[in-house]
This record gives structure tokens, C-alpha cells and sequence, in this order.
């Protein structure tokens, strides 16, 4: 990370510090999910907002799936849950465009899963 960069999130975190999106950790209060390579829409000092613990719950879930008939089957990363709908809602409706790593590490091994298990296509959410 450039100097630069390095000064203007040490400011940031002095005029609005980061807190885990789900349970209010602040950012020196624990592990934090890690900042993923850098991608297209995200900028330098975009944040993940959510602690390691939370992250983990959140990957703790079984992929699930369901098929309607003539459909390809449609599976989940993870079941609908409170925590899950105010993580994505954080991302989608809220612009905490950091969300995008930690959501990232869910769709991953469930995109791996259905790899290896299934010989058509399917849809992934």
C-alpha cells in the first residue's frame, strides 16, 4: 500500500472508525476479515466492516439447493438468515462496498462444490 494511502486510512480511522457491520466490533478489538486483492469497483481504502467471528458464522452454513421442474437447479451459498440479508443488504443498499471480499470467501467453496458435483448447469446465489 502506497504512504499515501497508509495516511489517508490512518485519518479515516480516526474521523469514522470501522465497525463489524453484524455485531459492532470495533476495528482494534479483534481479527477482521481481510481485504481481498484489489478489484474493479473497489477502491484503496474500502473496507470489509466485518470482524473474522462474524465472517465465520456467515460461512458456517451448508450450501443448499432447489430445482423446479424444466429449470436448471438453483443453489445457495448459504440459507437466508437474519445475518446474512444484513450483510448483503450493507453491500447492495448501503454502498459498503468492502462486503464484496467477505461475500467473495462464501461464494467461493460453493462455486468449487458445484464444480466437482454437478455434470449441467446450475445457477449460483
Amino acid at each position: 500500500m502506497p504512504l499515501w494511502s497508509s495516511v489517508v486510512s490512518a485519518l479515516l480511522d480516526l474521523a469514522a472508525p470501522e465497525y463489524c457491520l453484524r455485531c459492532g466490533l470495533g476495528r482494534g478489538g479483534g481479527p477482521w476479515c481481510v481485504r481481498g486483492a484489489r478489484a474493479p469497483g473497489l477502491r484503496t481504502l474500502d473496507a470489509p466492516h466485518l470482524c473474522a467471528a462474524c465472517g465465520e458464522a456467515l460461512a458456517a452454513s451448508p450450501l443448499c439447493g432447489a430445482a423446479l421442474a424444466g429449470c436448471p437447479p438453483v443453489w445457495a451459498a448459504r440459507p437466508t438468515a437474519a445475518d446474512l440479508v444484513e450483510v448483503v443488504g450493507g453491500w447492495k443498499y448501503h454502498g459498503v462496498r468492502g462486503l464484496a471480499w467477505p461475500l467473495a470467501a462464501l461464494l467461493e467453496p460453493a462455486a468449487r462444490q458445484l464444480a466437482v458435483t454437478l455434470d449441467g448447469p446450475a445457477a449460483l446465489v
